[in-house]
């Protein structure tokens, strides 16, 4: 089954006591395209704090309510380091939010495979040797990718304004673009299996295959509204 991030966005996180915040943004690693953290907004708690939820939280989804309810306390979450901020997360950042949480350590690999007790005696170990602390993590917001532009190998295929996620795996499966946010109601949807290459700096997507393989929908204007605030001003076309 695949969620889509807007549905996301519209959630409220619930702790094991009290509704804490709501789903603001999703951070994506670069290259095998898995939500790595939620972002979560505590405004009704601490006007302007956001802090990160490991999907490894998420213990089950009440989309009838528009809500997720995680296996953490509210306490729990807001005694977590107030660094942990998704617009500058380093490796360091990370090791420490997956130690207080007692996650399992992503970037390892196969680590979802290890025991607690093996993932305790990694960390206490090579992890903290081998794993430089101010490095990169590589990871993507997903509003940050909501506008980017998606190209096939023939022609233009629309700006970004959502994307389908496996709700197992939390892996992005699909992304959803349109030629005009607000003029056009058909959309197009590419599987993250299908991209070439990604431009980070030019905001574009190019994929491997041809605009008319890709699969399409009906209307998006809402979904766009809620996920990327794309306005009629962001280009259309490609340079």
């Amino acid at each position: 089954m695949t969620i889509q991030f807007t549905k996301l966005k519209q959630c409220n996180v619930m702790t094991s006591d009290i509704s804490i915040g709501h789903v603001s943004d999703l951070l994506i690693e670069e290259d095998v395209w898995i939500v790595r953290y939620l972002v979560v907004d505590l405004i009704s708690i601490l006007p302007n704090r956001q802090f990160l939820i490991s999907p490894q939280a998420i213990r089950h989804f009440d989309f009838s309510n528009n809500r997720l309810l995680t296996n953490l306390a509210s306490n729990q979450v807001l005694k977590s380091d107030p660094d942990n901020q998704h617009e500058s997360i380093s490796r360091r950042h990370e090791k420490a939010l997956v130690e207080y949480y007692g996650w399992p350590l992503y970037w390892l690999g196969r680590a979802a495979q290890f025991s607690p007790q093996s993932l305790e005696k990694m960390a206490k170990d090579d992890i903290r040797e081998n794993i430089d602390d101010h490095s990169s993590s590589r990871l993507r917001s997903a509003i940050e990718m909501c506008g980017y532009r998606l190209r096939a190998t023939d022609e233009p295929a629309g700006l970004i304004h959502d994307f389908n996620i496996d709700e197992d795996s939390w892996k992005l499966k699909s992304l959803i673009s349109a030629e005009d946010s607000w003029k056009s109601n058909q959309t197009f949807v590419a599987s993250t299996d299908q991209i070439h290459e990604v431009n980070w700096s030019n905001r574009a997507i190019n994929l491997l295959v041809h605009k008319a393989i890709l699969e399409t929908s009906g209307d998006h204007s809402n979904s766009a509204r809620i996920a990327g605030e794309v306005s009629s001003s962001q280009p259309d076309s490609y340079q």
